[in-house]
């Protein structure tokens, strides 16, 4: 709880400097704690949403005069920087001054970055551009998050795209030649949050005759290190071009949410490749207006923002949180069916626990259940789709909901970024709620108390 108070405490002092502003209104947002942990920690849930809106506001008095298609001629400099900025209309805005943040890891390698309205338009512009690339082979989607199937289905893929069964079945269309295109998620979501033989794709694009564009989604893999490491080791693969997108509104903003923000980056050892895409992608960014316009690129000003080491530290205390909600939770009654573990060991900002009767209505009970309990314990306890918030939060899932890769419900439980009075009392929550054999056996027991 302490590391929490302190956490915002910087986070005010950051959020201020960004609006060129004293802290010290943002600093009194901040609440004395009281003696009781679960009251307290209600304060500081409270307070980090105090603080999002007193900085928003505070950014909204300099941006709000700026028209959406500003004088021509009138130059705005970037907060906190030297980057000033004239552009003609709103879905024009290249925001310079943030993605200068994102520096090439790879110097060996040319490097293009662009930033986007979410992790979907940094998907989207991708495959945009590489249907400008001339390539007509198929794309294959080792990928189960359903908008990316969706949007597959919108892309000029649509009629050559399929998804394969594993990595053994792409890994033999990367080394017959025959994928064009290798869009993969690190950590699929699904509901067995499935991985990806790195090894065997690894094999087949150096005995590829012609190796494909892998366009990869980490979203779900955050600051990971493991995931650094496999990144090197693709972009020194035969792979002509190598894609990463992913979204920026929660782990790359500290779980505050300040504006929409997706990010794409882009690696070669064909710089001229790599212009053509980079070109052609920020060619759709501006034509369909999924850009970061001037108001959101000024509340994405915070230098914690896209900072590597924050995202990386951030991540790691999400991850440990997870971890915690995945071991720590018995499944002693007959009620959960599972736990389920990511696949290859991998770190996820979640946990999901599977219903051994897992019906739609099985599952709106469960959710009202949790609601009712968390409240009658005294718990913040939120329901809420996504993931990557400073505090825990759930949803369920209903069978179905996603298509056929997510078969089946579940029980969300995205974890936040600290463990204190309120996660232990969630914990105790969750192996109650474990240990009973029925819905029906947890309600009679709960509603007794």
């Amino acid at each position: 709880m302490r590391e929490e108070a302190d956490q915002l405490a910087w986070l005010a002092r950051e959020l201020a400097a960004a609006a060129e502003a004293s802290p010290e209104p943002l600093l009194r947002r901040l609440p004395s704690l009281p003696g009781d942990a679960l009251e307290a920690e209600k304060r500081l849930t409270h307070a980090h949403g105090h603080l999002r809106a007193g900085y928003l506001q505070a950014m909204a008095a300099r941006t709000s005069l700026r028209w959406r298609t500003p004088a021509t001629g009138r130059m705005e400099r970037f907060p906190g920087s030297d980057f000033r900025y004239d552009h003609a209309y709103d879905r024009q805005h290249a925001p310079q001054g943030l993605e200068a943040r994102l520096g090439n890891i790879f110097p060996h390698r040319a490097h293009a970055a662009q930033l986007c309205a979410s992790g979907m338009s940094a998907l989207h512009g991708a495959l945009q551009a590489l249907a400008t690339l001339g390539d007509e082979r198929p794309l294959f989607a080792l990928a189960s998050y359903f908008e990316t199937h969706t949007l597959l289905k919108l892309s000029s893929y649509a009629n050559r795209w399929r998804r394969p069964d594993d990595s053994a079945e792409l890994a033999a269309a990367i080394a017959g030649g025959e994928c064009g295109v290798a869009l993969i998620e690190p950590v699929q979501y699904d509901w067995l949050l499935g991985d990806c033989d790195w090894d065997a794709i690894l094999a087949a694009l150096a005995r590829s005759p012609r190796p494909p564009v892998l366009l990869l989604d980490s979203t779900l893999s955050g600051g990971c290190p493991r995931w650094a490491s496999i990144l090197s080791k693709l972009i020194d693969s035969p792979a002509p071009l190598v894609l990463c997108a992913r979204s920026g509104l929660k782990l790359d903003q500290q779980g505050l949410e300040l504006a929409n923000l997706g990010v794409q980056e882009g690696w070669s050892s064909d710089a001229a490749l790599l212009a053509r895409f980079s070109r052609a992608a920020r060619a759709a960014r501006v034509v369909s207006g999924s850009g970061v316009g001037w108001e959101q690129a000024c509340q994405l000003a915070p230098s914690f923002v896209l900072h590597s080491a924050c995202l990386e530290d951030y991540s790691r205390r999400i991850f440990a949180s997870a971890r915690r909600l995945r071991g720590e939770v018995a499944l002693s009654g007959e009620l959960f069916a599972q736990t389920v573990p990511p696949a290859g060991g991998w770190d996820v900002p979640f946990v999901f626990y599977r219903l051994r009767d897992g019906g739609s209505d099985a599952y709106r009970q469960l959710a009202a259940l949790l609601e009712a309990e968390a409240r009658r314990r005294g718990l913040s306890w939120q329901m809420s789709g996504s993931f990557g918030f400073r505090s825990d939060r759930f949803e369920t899932i209903l069978p179905d909901e996603y298509g056929k890769f997510t078969p089946g419900g579940v029980l969300k439980v995205a974890a936040g970024c600290y463990q204190g009075a309120r996660f232990e009392a969630i914990l105790d929550l969750l192996n109650e709620l474990a240990s009973f054999d029925t819905l029906a056996q947890a309600r009679q027991a709960w509603k007794a108390n």
